[in-house]
Order: structure tokens, then C-alpha cells, then sequence
């Protein structure tokens, strides 16, 4: 069995998206249940996109996942995300498009190998340069946050595998050792 970090190629990407209007996206990182009120739903997010280049089906930063995304995690068995409505609004043009959702994971895993990972530390956790997952700890789940470093989204080799084959824009599958 073998795990991944799942995340947005914040290196490749151009464009912009940024949120306008919502809950606090911080709210998600905790990986708890987090019930926005429903008036100040849907979320909002202005972008801007290049011409020949589309934007990317994961905005990690922003808990931002595109339809198709969702429904190949959810086709994998992911079971542990709670999905709430997005509108995007094109900055040039005010076009929208309502086929992003903001994920809320649910899962905060405590599953870094310390002793044998590499890491800057930062705050009360860890950015990660080398990570390596205890597979106990991670209990075989398929998606989960990291408790050591809750940017960091650890997806099972079911989920990468999907997530590989379905051909997304700008998502970076990291394996991660055991």
C-alpha cells in the first residue's frame, strides 16, 4: 500500500482565482465538520484564465475542486468530503461558472513518520521536504489530512491512481514514502 500528497501545481499555474465571498476557507483546514450558514453561501471566487489555458481541477489553497474531480474521488470511494456550492466569475468578461465546489475534508490523521521524514518546522507543525507516512497510522483510509501539516492532503494509491487516470489540469500526485 502507498500513499500520496495530493495538491495544486502552484509552480505551472497561471491565472488567478481568489475568493470574493463565503465563509473563511481556514475553517476547512482543520479537518472537522464545519457547517457554513446558508446565507453566506455559495462561495464566491473571481478568476482569470489565458487564452489556450484552462484552469486547474484543484486549487488546494482554496479548497476549490472541480465537478469532475469530485465525482472520480467519490468513484474511488472518498467518503469523507463535504461539498458545498461555488460560483466562479470570470474577471474580463463576468462570465460564471458553476462547475467548482469548495471540499471540505474531513480527517485530521496524525500519520507523519517524524523520525523519518524531512521538514522545516513552521508554527506548530511542519512543512514537509520528504514525507513519509506511518501506514498504521493512516489506518488503509483513502483521503485525509495531515495532522502535522494541514496543507498537506494524503490520498491512498486507490484514490492517486484514479485521480492519475483521469486526466485533470494541474494536480500534482506526490508519492510519499512508508
Amino acid at each position: 500500500m502507498a500513499y500520496f500528497t495530493l495538491d495544486s501545481d502552484q509552480v505551472q499555474m497561471v491565472g488567478s482565482i481568489e475568493q470574493q465571498a463565503g465563509p473563511p476557507i481556514y475553517r476547512f483546514a482543520k479537518g472537522e465538520p464545519y457547517e457554513p450558514k446558508p446565507e453566506r453561501l455559495p462561495f464566491e471566487f473571481s478568476f482569470s484564465e489565458p487564452i489556450g489555458k484552462h484552469l486547474y481541477d484543484l486549487y488546494s489553497g482554496d479548497c476549490l475542486m472541480s465537478v469532475r474531480l469530485i465525482e472520480a474521488l467519490q468513484a474511488a470511494g472518498v467518503d469523507n468530503i463535504r461539498i458545498f456550492p461555488a460560483t466562479l466569475i470570470e474577471n474580463t468578461t463576468g462570465a460564471t461558472r458553476d462547475d467548482y465546489r469548495v471540499v471540505n475534508i474531513i480527517g485530521l490523521v496524525a500519520a507523519a513518520d517524524l523520525s523519518q521524514s524531512k521538514s522545516i518546522p513552521l508554527g506548530g507543525g511542519h512543512v514537509f521536504t520528504d514525507l513519509k507516512v506511518n501506514e498504521i497510522k493512516a489506518r488503509e483510509l483513502l483521503m485525509f489530512r495531515l495532522a502535522e501539516s494541514l496543507i498537506d492532503v494524503v490520498v491512498h494509491e486507490k484514490v492517486a491512481r484514479a485521480v492519475s487516470e483521469g486526466g485533470f489540469n494541474g494536480i500534482l500526485l506526490t508519492p510519499v514514502g512508508a
